[in-house]
């Protein structure tokens, strides 16, 4: 994340936010700048809104806030799991009809397939007429689907690696300030004995050297006969391999992909690459305890790729859902989500792309009360806010909803040793085509 450069457009952000008296809706689309982050904003009635990330976590002081800034305004929070069946339940309810007013969407291939089917409120002409908002919606931040704007980012999260520091002293390892993939390999596979496995799972190599859209040759093909993606496969099918990863059968029996944390809290796992949002599971003592200090280190990067990209996004995109009644009083909710609600959700990790925080108010609301006791402090603001992160937002939207889903898929069979890094590039090449003609794009 190249806060250096962002706190620009931080400034400038804040500056607008600032700004009072947003109009109607309708109106919105003429307005060269008028927006409301801090109330009094246009709309009334009830409006539900539903996102993943608990109200207990920030949402909840988020809203209460906003409601006493806008009394005629009241909000009713759903918690969704953000998995495969909470983004079905969440699906299901939009498709239905049910009273869904905002929502968020945490993985850019259902943004694209969200606005394929026509679920998502169409902000470009809101956005391009608010001089705050302008920025954030351009393809820096913010994936466009055929030019057009449904969703605005509400976090930027990097891609680090969250290590225990006590068991990588044990073994004599200094924590690396940059390494190569194939050094990540060799330390994991150091650290791996008895219970404990070196890493969760092993790093990636197609995006930090391709890109976001890496799955995509430059003429919209599918890429998996990239050697990138060989490469990657390769590193995989090693890492299940000699155990230096985690046993995709323990992952799947246990449902660590979306609980991740308990491997790495609980002492199973010494490297685990994660982002901001996973600090709520470090911060909460009483649920994860834990005695160890965590401290981090930058994603590892392909051998030979210089510059590389950030697996990490500009993320949890919020949506107006294009069925609500309550479009007005939902887009005074979203201008105060980015304007002076975002440090409500600083405990939960999420880092708004808007924030005008300084670094030190942002590691002090991430880290929480005392963080000495949890963390390498010194560790966190080097990786986490180091100008040399790049982070990259997909252009390019054919089939990626099915094609997300394939790897996945494919992957895991990958990991459980069922086929070799061959046949998962030219079986993720065939899918990856079928999609991108089924999707006519």
């Amino acid at each position: 994340m190249t806060l250096t450069s962002r706190r620009t457009f931080l400034g400038a952000a804040a500056g607008a936010l600032a700004a009072a008296g947003l109009p109607s809706l309708t109106g919105c689309a003429k307005d060269s700048g008028g927006s409301n982050a801090g109330g009094s904003g246009s709309g009334s009635g009830v409006i539900n809104v539903w996102g993943g990330v608990p109200a207990a976590n920030g949402p909840q002081k988020l809203i209460d806030a906003f409601q006493q800034a806008n009394p005629k305004i009241k909000v009713n929070y759903t918690q969704f799991v953000n998995d495969a069946g909470g983004n079905l339940k969440l699906d299901t309810a939009l498709q239905g009809g049910a009273p869904i007013d905002v929502f968020f969407t945490y993985a850019f291939e259902n943004v694209a397939k969200r606005s394929a089917s026509k679920q998502l409120l169409d902000l470009t002409g809101l956005v391009k007429g608010d001089s705050g908002l302008q920025k954030l919606a351009s393809p820096e931040f913010t994936p466009a689907v055929d030019g057009k704007v449904f969703c605005l980012p509400t976090a930027a999260e990097p891609g680090v690696v969250f290590i225990n520091k006590t068991m990588l002293e044990a073994a004599g390892i200094e924590v690396p300030t940059q390494w190569t993939v194939e050094e990540y390999h060799e330390i994991a596979r150091k650290l791996s004995a008895n219970k404990v496995r070196g890493s969760f799972a092993s790093p990636k190599v197609a995006i930090p050297a391709l890109g976001a859209d890496a799955v995509y040759t430059a003429d919209g093909k599918a890429n998996f006969t990239n050697p990138a993606w060989l490469a990657e496969a390769k590193l995989t099918e090693a890492m299940a391999k000699d155990g230096s990863a985690f046993p995709e059968k323990q992952v799947i029996s246990q449902q660590l992909q979306a609980y991740s944390q308990n491997v790495f809290l609980g002492g199973q796992a010494v490297l685990w690459t994660t982002a901001a949002f996973s600090l709520r599971y470090v911060n909460n003592a009483e649920q994860y305890p834990h005695d160890f200090i965590t401290t981090f280190a930058p994603l590892p990067t392909p051998v030979g790729v210089k510059d590389a990209w950030n697996t990490g996004a500009y993320d949890n995109f919020i949506s107006i859902a294009q069925k609500s009644k309550k479009q007005d009083a939902a887009w005074t909710f979203v201008r105060f989500w980015l304007g002076d609600g975002a440090k409500f959700l600083l405990p939960a990790g999420k880092v708004s792309p808007t924030s005008p925080d300084t670094t030190d108010q942002l590691v002090s609301g991430l880290l929480g009360a005392e963080p000495e006791k949890r963390y390498d402090v010194e560790a966190f603001k080097s990786v986490y806010f180091s100008p040399s992160i790049k982070m990259g937002v997909p252009k390019v939207f054919a089939g990626a909803a099915e094609i997300a889903s394939a790897q996945t898929k494919v992957t895991q069979q990958l990991r459980l040793g069922q086929i070799t890094a061959e046949q998962w590039t030219s079986t993720m090449q065939q899918q990856a085509t079928a999609a991108i003609g089924k999707s006519g794009r």
